[in-house]
């Protein structure tokens, strides 16, 4: 299976249920994409204060974000982000909408 989780805020609580619906989807070996839009983009902002995000990836988990959320937060570049991120689009979000069996949307 595979799960898509769409982020819209960078609340705690956002942060946190990525991070365990990520983990708990890839113990059970599913695939698990994690695209951030809006506010989201800070929590895959490189730094000390996102290193719990970070450690999904080489774990599996996919972690795209929105290009032009991500531009007008000031993260123009790859090098902003956390290790294992990827700048999308929301075109790309549609086809993972579309390619995916379960789609969840936080904040």
């Amino acid at each position: 299976m595979h799960l898509l989780l769409v982020a819209h805020s960078d609340l705690k609580v956002v942060k946190e249920t990525i991070i365990g619906l990520s983990s708990a989807a890839r113990e059970r070996g599913h695939d698990v994409t994690v695209f951030l839009d809006g506010d989201s983009v800070q929590l895959v902002r490189s730094g000390r204060a996102n290193k719990d995000i970070e450690r999904l990836t080489p774990g599996g988990v996919r972690l795209l974000v929105c290009r032009t959320s991500a531009a007008m937060r000031g993260l123009e570049y790859l090098r902003d982000l956390v290790r294992g991120a990827g700048l999308s689009s929301l075109a790309e979000l549609v086809e993972l909408i579309e390619g995916s069996e379960k789609t969840i949307f936080l904040g």
